[in-house]
């Protein structure tokens, strides 16, 4: 028998693919404003499955390396990392700039109009 792929691979893929696909339902419901509360929502779960597919990717890249004979699949395991960090990344991009303009609104910088 053959190397197998470990569980937490294919979790950190699966959860690195759901993380983007929830950020992209978060943006799309902010852009159309149909519901804030969803859009929450989204950007919550995204989140966290982001942090999941980036623990369980080096959980399972980990595993790979120790015991190459036992465990394969560390292919998926950073697929699943990269789609995690990159949505955490953004996600720490966007934080930024609406803490960069509060700060400038709070400090009287710039003003909003509607």
């Amino acid at each position: 028998v053959g190397a197998q792929t470990p569980g937490l691979a294919v979790a950190s893929l699966v959860l690195g693919l759901l993380c983007i696909a929830l950020a992209i339902a978060a943006v799309t419901l902010g852009v159309i404003k149909l519901s804030p509360a969803i859009m929450i929502s989204c950007t919550l779960a995204s989140a966290v499955s982001a942090l999941l597919a980036v623990v369980f990717g080096h959980s399972a890249s980990q595993q790979a390396k120790q015991r190459p004979d036992l465990y394969s699949g560390s292919g998926m395991a950073v697929a699943g990392m990269v789609c995690g960090y990159i949505v955490l990344a953004i996600g720490a991009a966007i934080m930024l700039f609406f803490a960069a303009i509060s700060l400038l609104v709070v400090l009287g910088v710039y003003h909003m109009t509607s």
